[in-house]
């Protein structure tokens, strides 16, 4: 990459600028989530978003290190959900990176306002992050500009209205940077080189493994590209070969458990189903037609953009614009003889492929053209990486390369005579300007998950370490009793959660699946004749099964109120009426 021009800064020394980008980028993520930071009660509901089951669980992860630290309990694994079961936590994104950033908030203000303050470095740090990177090789304002393009870009927002952990993406662009340090300039110590790349994979493999595996490929995809293939001397190799083995020892020091745990216990094969992961892929347009998350949408453009990716807008992340992408074509042409230019064009590219999925999509109909992400469906650990989430590694590169490209097309003019530099620098400027409408953010709005007065009044009655069943049953979309655990310092087992493994539904045993039909229908009067005694006692036996302590019942769905009259028969009335909820203590506090 070409180095900057330090004689050519205006606007203070480098720490001065990068104090003024931290700012400014913090400043943009207050804007883009305008609710207090520290607020315990509101996350982010992005436009079309429902539910906020993903959020939910990252907050419980996020109490759930603190305690499990505490208490000296193993934080790979869990029985304080879908108790009384040990549930696998390496099997989910376990995110303890941010939990462990956070854990001061979360024993200060509670793991929601954890989730908000985090929600916010997300975006600042991710933009930040790659501010710093090309600093080292771009002046500031380029620099500026591609922190800004990846860090509150499209794919950012869409993840960030549910996904905190996908869109906490500040470790990328040092990796890409660490990568190239240690492959291409080979100047450094590489033991040390290779130490911090390992250190840097590893944390972000505890923010979010399947980015890390992502760009990984693609990184690894690039060097068999004949056009980038390095010759190197045998002294070369020798210093690779060092910085490889640092950066997999230090990785496997940091990782090496979680990743065995996740490969050779628990369920085996991919977490997730692949037809599941199959939807969520990229249409071909995805990257032309804006999505609501835009602050401009038109109307009928954005509701048909809004159907890609399976309907899902949070995984709807591709958009880049039509000023973007044609800027960076032109780029690519102009600087053609450019490696600097080409290489971050290339990755780019080899990234889109891969967010279209194992097959192609064009304008929403499935065509049958294979491609080549169906074969990481039978690679171990890639074959739970949701397709369309490599558009992070677009927006990336792209990034890099039209901020090179800007400076490199600056530069060029700077002896051309005067009016043809005045027309390349207003050029310049209407195509930045254009760039940034097409993809200026519509602003978060906040969705309440704050207990009413009852529920805490409820909470308050369960005693440590009880089991807790809830009406609604825990289970997607309703997992607001995942909240109140969290909230609560997970003081209480919860019977049902959420841990973000495959297509997780009401289990088919007889009392969740009585709550699941109210949750949706109104029922037939309930009466212990109509229930039969076969049913009654095989939901005794279940709660027994289950140790369950507490039931709580909240005055919501289709029909709470035969919920009641369900659990009055069989467990008998209840110990406490509040407006809203009823709750039964089947033992008392202090009873053991």
């Amino acid at each position: 990459m070409r180095p900057r021009d330090e004689r050519s800064n205006r606007l203070g020394g480098p720490r001065v600028q990068a104090v003024a980008a931290a700012l400014g980028f913090v400043a943009l993520s207050l804007i883009l989530v305008p609710w207090s930071p520290l607020s315990a009660s509101l996350l982010p509901n992005g436009p079309g978003v429902a539910g906020t089951s993903d959020a939910s669980l990252s907050v419980w992860l996020l109490a759930w290190l603190p305690f499990a630290m505490w208490h000296g309990i193993n934080p790979l694994f869990s029985h304080l959900m879908l108790g009384p079961a040990t549930v696998p936590v390496a099997h989910m994104n376990t995110i303890f990176a941010l939990s462990g950033l956070g854990t001061p908030a979360t024993l200060l203000w509670g793991p929601v306002a954890t989730y908000n303050v985090l929600l916010r470095l997300a975006f600042a740090t991710s933009a930040f992050s790659l501010f710093l990177v090309m600093r080292r090789k771009v002046r500031f304002v380029y620099a500026l500009g591609a922190g800004l393009l990846f860090g509150f870009g499209p794919f950012e927002v869409a993840q960030g209205a549910t996904h905190l952990d996908v869109a906490f993406t500040a470790m990328l662009p040092l990796i890409v940077w660490l990568t190239y340090e240690l492959v291409i300039i080979r100047r450094r110590n590489a033991l040390r080189l290779g130490c911090a790349l390992g250190v840097a994979c590893a944390v972000q493999y505890f923010v979010m493994s399947e980015l890390l595996f992502s760009i990984i490929l693609v990184m690894a995809i690039a060097v068999v590209v004949p056009a980038f293939r390095v010759r190197l001397e045998t002294s070369a190799w020798r210093y690779l070969g060092r910085g490889v083995f640092a950066a997999a020892g230090a990785f496997v020091v940091l990782c090496g458990y979680p990743v065995y745990e996740l490969l050779f216990t628990g369920p085996h094969g991919p977490v997730h189903p692949a037809a599941v992961l199959e939807v969520y892929r990229n249409d071909l347009f995805s990257s032309f037609l804006p999505t609501t998350y835009q602050l401009i949408h038109p109307g009928q453009l954005s509701a048909h953009a809004n159907s890609f990716v399976a309907g899902n807008l949070t995984e709807n992340g591709g958009y880049l614009g039509l000023p973007l992408i044609a800027t960076s074509l032109w780029f690519g042409y102009r600087f053609r003889r450019d490696r600097f230019v080409v290489w971050p064009l290339v990755m780019a590219l080899i990234a889109f492929v891969l967010s279209l999925g194992p097959r192609l999509t064009v304008d929403g109909h499935d065509l049958p053209i294979l491609l080549p992400e169906a074969a990481l469906a039978h690679l171990p650990l890639l074959n739970n990486v949701v397709s369309a989430r490599f558009a992070v590694v677009v927006a990336l590169f792209v990034a890099m390369a039209v901020a090179i490209g800007a400076q490199a097309l600056i530069e060029n003019s700077r002896f051309a005579p005067l009016p043809r530099r005045r027309m390349v620098k207003t050029g310049t400027w209407v195509v930045a300007l254009l760039v940034t409408l097409t993809l200026l953010p519509s602003r978060y709005s906040p969705t309440s998950v704050a207990p009413s007065a009852s529920v805490h009044r409820a909470l308050s009655l369960v005693p440590d370490g009880a089991v807790v069943l809830t009406y609604p049953y825990a289970a997607p979309p309703f997992v607001e009793p995942m909240i109140w655990d969290a909230s609560e310092r997970l003081r209480f087992t919860l019977v049902g959660g959420y841990d973000g493994v495959g297509v997780q539904r009401i289990p088919n045993e007889p009392v969740p699946v009585f709550f699941g039909e109210a949750q949706y229908f109104k029922l037939r009067p309930i009466t212990a004749s109509l229930l039969g005694e076969k049913e009654i006692s095989s939901s005794r036996q279940y709660l027994a099964d289950h140790h369950v302590g507490v039931i709580i019942v909240q005055d919501t769905g289709a029909d709470a109120g035969a919920v009641v009259k369900f659990l009055d028969i069989v467990t008998g009335p209840a110990t406490y009426r509040f407006p809203g909820v009823t709750v039964w203590l089947r033992k008392q506090p202090g009873s053991g």
